[in-house]
């Protein structure tokens, strides 16, 4: 991605390229939407477009950071990452609430490069986040990188599924289940002591 420039004028730009694309992935897919038609929609002239993204996907990975961005700034995590199970599940419900609150746009871009692109994106700001909240072992025979990126893998994997059976489950039993897993995931690391 290319740096971002912000002044007031790229703040207006960024939030009418959102709303545009927010209008136009309810009526079609993300492979279907072009820049063209996004800067249309947006009232914003290409060439602006491509000083500040190098691609449809590029501009779709900044807007889910900025999201994420806006999401955090208004979260209130009372845990620290010593807390362990319960940092996370802090973490867990803020990520549930993002999607909760942008579900008609998530459930819109569920083609696989565009989940990977969240991923991917929301992974790196986790990544850090898990790691600082797992146990210390004496042995140490998991290592911290690989049991965050199984973690990231479970919660994108339930969220994924959630969001396909939102009608009929609730995002707090979600939730709940994976409180339980990961307890049980913090415990059991605990004991390979």
């Amino acid at each position: 991605m290319k740096p971002r420039r912000l002044d007031l004028r790229t703040e207006k730009t960024y939030a009418a390229l959102f709303d545009a694309f927010n209008t136009l992935i309810t009526t079609k897919s993300f492979e279907q939407l072009t820049v063209t038609e996004l800067c249309r929609v947006a009232r914003t002239r290409t060439a602006t477009f491509y000083n500040h993204f190098s691609d449809k996907y590029d501009f779709f990975a900044f807007m889910i950071q900025s999201l994420e961005a806006q999401n955090l700034d208004a979260a209130q995590i009372k845990s620290s990452p010593s807390d362990g199970a319960a940092y996370l599940n802090e973490w867990l419900e803020l990520g549930f609430d993002f999607i909760a609150a942008h579900a008609e746009m998530v459930a819109s871009v569920q083609s696989d490069t565009l989940l990977v692109t969240i991923m991917q994106t929301t992974a790196e700001s986790l990544i850090s986040k898990i790691q600082k909240s797992l146990p210390v072992t004496a042995n140490n025979q998991l290592d911290a990188e690989l049991q965050s990126q199984l973690m990231i893998g479970a919660l994108f994997q339930a969220s994924r599924w959630w969001l396909a059976h939102r009608e009929t489950v609730s995002k707090q039993r979600v939730i709940t289940q994976l409180e339980a897993f990961m307890q049980r995931f913090y415990e059991l690391d605990a004991h390979q002591d």
